[in-house]
């Protein structure tokens, strides 16, 4: 996902990057916007910034398949963790039925 860094961009959901995720593909993605709360570098995904960082990332990506296996593994979970739509219904009710003042 190849992104500028301009408000257009910063206002982006990263709905892409969360399918991504949750199908166990590890990501490449602009460090921009919502890809930064999304992304755990290294761990879910690889950011770039610019072509020669995106052809040297997807490069890495490519060169070891077993890291880029497990970057999808670990980018699954935390998107089950945090954008199934159980966890948000959950979060929902949770915010919907709090009494405190």
């Amino acid at each position: 996902m190849p992104l500028e860094n301009t408000a257009w961009e910063r206002g982006k959901g990263g709905y892409k990057l969360i399918q991504y995720m949750a199908a166990g593909v590890a990501t490449l993605s602009s460090p921009v916007g919502a890809n930064l709360e999304i992304v755990e570098e290294s761990r879910t995904g690889l950011f770039a910034d610019g072509p020669g960082q995106w052809s040297a990332k997807l490069g890495e990506l490519l060169a070891d398949r077993e890291r880029c296996a497990k970057m999808g593994m670990v980018g699954r979970r935390r998107a089950e963790e945090m954008f199934d739509y159980r966890v948000t219904v959950r979060k929902l009710i949770a915010l919907l039925t709090d009494k405190t003042d």
